[in-house]
């Protein structure tokens, strides 16, 4: 029952985040939920307008505010636990020992099953960027 107050409560009293620049109109804040590590704009008169940046403020609703940056949950990505025990033992990592003697070959096995290099990252990105300008 208690923790329940305590969710009312923190909702009546805010949500902590951290200023992580501002401009004359307009905050940039980050917070910690449970999707992660998030940031967002928000109106400078949302928060504390003597708060430094670095400083940690407290707001009604951060995830009200405009959204900073690129969703990359949204990179279609497919790892299986069973593709990555495949794929380091395909390239020769079956034991403590082999993956310390060659930490090369695992990383090589990560970003083979990920399936993801720099351009397809930066393409994702352009597009999502975009997108939100439309």
């Amino acid at each position: 029952m208690s923790e329940k107050l305590d969710k009312k409560a923190t909702a009546k009293l805010g949500v902590s985040v951290r200023l992580v620049g501002k401009s004359d109109t307009t905050a940039l804040i980050e917070w910690l939920d449970s999707g992660g590590l998030k940031r967002a704009y928000l109106p400078l008169a949302d928060i504390d307008g003597a708060a430094a940046i670095g400083d940690s403020v407290t707001v009604a609703d951060p995830s009200l505010g405009i959204p900073y940056g690129v969703d990359w949950a949204q990179i279609p990505v497919s790892i299986t636990s069973q593709k990555l025990a495949d794929t380091l033992r395909q390239y020769g990592i079956w034991t403590e020992a082999d993956a310390l003697a060659n930490p090369m070959a695992v990383q090589g096995a990560i970003l083979s099953i990920v399936g993801l290099d720099l351009s397809t990252v930066l393409n994702f990105a352009h597009q999502a960027e975009h997108k939100a300008k439309e």
